[in-house]
């Protein structure tokens, strides 16, 4: 009987941190384009933004951001069956504009997509 409970022994620390740590659980939050528009973050919060993307179609999504000082980038884009993720940590309060188009690189006409995140800080 002791030997069933030592797992739940050995994941109850983890559990104790886990809930501790304080801070809001919008960390590591995930937006898709059905989240366009105003989104409300607090300061040191990480989030992602994960869009249907196919670099075979010659579209690619290209990101504008309003204010780099509030969204700074967090590594590269990573594409996993046809979803791109682009990860952001807010660094400061105000709101910055994120914009994704889904275009060709070297075209000058209108984006297929638009998608438009406001990104409103505490």
């Amino acid at each position: 009987m002791l030997a069933r409970r030592i797992p739940t022994l050995c994941l109850l620390p983890l559990l104790v941190i886990a809930c501790s740590t304080g801070g809001s659980f919008q960390s590591d939050r995930v937006l898709t384009a059905a989240d366009a528009g105003m989104v409300m973050m607090e300061n040191d919060d990480q989030f992602s933004v994960k869009l249907e993307s196919n670099p075979a179609s010659g579209l690619a999504w290209h990101v504008l951001i309003s204010n780099e000082a509030i969204l700074i980038r967090q590594g590269e884009p990573v594409l996993a069956d046809g979803i791109e993720t682009f990860t952001y940590r807010v660094a400061g309060s105000g709101e910055s504009q994120l914009v994704f188009e889904y275009k060709r690189s070297n075209d000058d006409t209108a984006p297929a997509k638009v998608l438009e995140y406001t990104v409103i800080v505490d």
